[in-house]
C-alpha cells in the first residue's frame, strides 16, 4: 500500500511539473507582470494545487516508509518527468540521459528490492 501512495505522489509531482510547463508554452518571464500573469493562469494553479495534494501523499507514505526508501524512489518521477518530455513536448533524450534513465531504473530496484518493509 505504501508503494501505491508513492505512485500517487509522483505522478501528482510530474503531473503538476507538465501543468507548469504547459502554462510556460511560448512565454518568457521578464517582468514582474509576466510572474504576476503566470501565477494567476490557470494551468500553473493546477500544477501547485497537484503539488499540495502530492505532498499529502508523501507525508502519508513518510509515516509508513522510511525516508531511505521513499525518497530515493521518488527519483522516479525524473524518469516520467522525462518519457513526457520526450513524449508530449518532443524534446530530444540523449544517450546519455536513456543511461541516466536506467541507472535510476536499477537504483530503485536495488532500494525497493533492499527494503525491510
Amino acid at each position: 500500500m505504501p508503494y501505491l501512495l508513492l505512485l500517487i505522489n509522483i505522478l501528482l509531482l510530474v503531473g503538476g511539473q507538465w501543468c507548469w510547463k504547459l502554462a510556460l508554452q511560448g512565454k518568457t518571464l521578464s517582468s514582474v507582470q509576466d510572474v504576476i500573469t503566470l501565477l494567476i493562469n490557470p494551468l500553473f494553479l493546477s500544477g501547485v494545487g497537484m503539488y499540495g495534494v502530492g505532498t499529502v501523499f508523501y507525508v502519508i507514505v513518510l509515516s509508513k516508509l522510511p525516508l531511505s526508501v521513499a525518497y530515493p524512489l521518488q527519483s522516479l518521477a525524473y524518469i516520467l518527468g522525462m518519457f513526457l518530455a520526450w513524449l508530449v513536448f518532443k524534446e530530444s533524450i540523449t544517450t546519455y540521459q536513456w543511461i541516466g534513465i536506467l541507472l535510476i531504473i536499477s537504483g530503485a530496484i536495488f532500494i525497493a528490492k533492499g527494503s525491510t518493509m
